[in-house]
């Protein structure tokens, strides 16, 4: 498929929910200050934000998973 949009684009009115996904991406991408804006403007619209695997590592670093539990693999 085709990317039609970039972490600068993102508006997070336009998406109902958020799903970060697991793999290798995670460790990068929580880096992005973008990203961990979008994360946190997810948040404080009580959007629904879900992680696979080492996506809650993007979690962690936006702040968002302090206080809630979560699962992940050790």
């Amino acid at each position: 498929f085709v990317l039609t949009a970039n972490f600068s684009s993102v508006k997070v009115k336009d998406y109902d929910a958020l799903v970060v996904p697991g793999g290798r991406a995670p460790e990068y991408i929580r880096l992005n200050k973008r990203v961990l804006e979008i994360v946190r403007e997810f948040d404080n619209a009580k959007k629904p934000i879900a992680s696979i695997c080492h996506g809650l590592q993007v979690l962690i670093s936006a702040g968002v998973a302090t206080g809630r539990r979560v699962t992940g693999y050790k």
